[in-house]
């Protein structure tokens, strides 16, 4: 009874740290003495990854079910298979999430950032991996997750990256976009009416949130004295 009531507890905690959608995200102040260090620059995204959309129920039960079944594993097992399934078609009228927050921070990071220097756009996406530019600074833009709870809302996670010539991350932050915290909770049914109107509106604001708060994490980042 005592191993049944652990393994209930522990299938509990997986189901809640599941359900809150990502784990601790960087948090890295910009390491250099000035902000124009970082010359040249260039700025680049990664694809974003296909939209989710899944309920508590649904996800709980896949979990449960391949806990009974399989054990921990096989909890591991339904997630990943409620995950698959959850991922959307790819929708022509559902606003692109990476491309917003590059948008958006190329437009407010010259004026809310002093001496930001100028950025040169890479039109290609970025690949994980990649060879080290030694030519320039680099700042990657990565979403995690664009996910939508069926009864919440939407709940999505990025995190910017810049790096020197050498490859070394001189800056990183991560930004995790709650609902909750801004009283938006909505359903998907609402989101995807008129087009899908609705889901691009809370895009739109969660990647303005976003940029917020990478550029006052910058703005806030203690640099080393001189």
């Amino acid at each position: 009874m005592k191993r049944f009531s652990t393994f209930i507890l522990s299938l509990l905690l997986l189901i809640s740290f599941i359900l809150q959608g990502c784990t601790s995200l960087p948090n890295q102040p910009y390491l250099l003495k000035q902000t124009s260090e970082a010359t040249p620059l260039k700025m680049a995204r990664y694809e974003t990854p296909r939209l989710r959309v899944y309920t508590n129920g649904g996800l709980v039960a896949s979990v449960v079910t391949g806990a009974v079944v399989v054990g921990v594993l096989g909890a591991g097992l339904g997630y990943l298979i409620h995950d698959a399934i959850s991922i959307q078609s790819a929708n022509p009228d559902v606003l692109d999430y990476g491309k917003l927050i590059t948008d958006k921070f190329v437009e407010r990071s010259k004026k809310e950032i002093p001496n930001w220097p100028a950025m040169a756009m890479q039109e290609a996406f970025a690949i994980e991996n990649a060879s080290i530019d030694n030519t320039s600074y680099t700042l990657t833009l990565k979403v995690g997750n664009v996910k939508i709870n069926a009864n919440s809302g939407l709940s999505v996670d990025a995190t910017i990256t810049m790096q020197d010539k050498e490859g070394k991350t001189v800056w990183e932050k991560g930004y995790w976009y709650d609902p909750v915290l801004f009283n938006r909770l909505t359903t998907f049914d609402a989101l995807k009416a008129d087009k899908y109107k609705k889901l691009n509106e809370e895009l739109a604001f969660a990647a303005d949130a976003t940029v917020t708060d990478f550029i006052n994490h910058f703005n806030n980042s203690k640099h080393p004295s001189p």
